[in-house]
């Protein structure tokens, strides 16, 4: 499910469990949830436990983004800079030449 305004993402799972991509900021994020809750509470199943309420649902969201970001800034790795994390030149040899300084 695409929102225009804010520009997020919704992936509505059979499981009724939500995955929203796209956002740039938490706000954006607890914004799309709630444009969106109104029509997700349409299609609830009639026996399933109690839904939370929108704040409970905003706040656990919002919780959720905050804990992944926490958890990629203090990982060892670097952003974006694949499985070496970006450092030195790799040197590439075939049957004991070097490529990279050859003439």
């Amino acid at each position: 499910y695409r929102l225009v305004q804010p520009r997020v993402v919704l992936l509505v799972f059979v499981s009724g469990k939500v995955v929203i991509t796209g956002a740039k900021t938490e706000e954006q994020l607890v914004e799309g949830l709630k444009k969106v809750y109104p029509v997700l509470l349409e299609f609830r199943k009639a026996n399933v436990a109690s839904l939370p309420t929108m704040e409970e649902a905003a706040s656990a969201a919002a919780a959720s983004a905050s804990a992944k970001n926490a958890a990629a800034s203090s990982s060892g790795r670097g952003r974006g800079k694949g499985k070496r994390g970006g450092k030195g030149k790799a040197i590439r040899t075939r049957r004991g030449k070097d490529f990279n300084n050859a003439a």
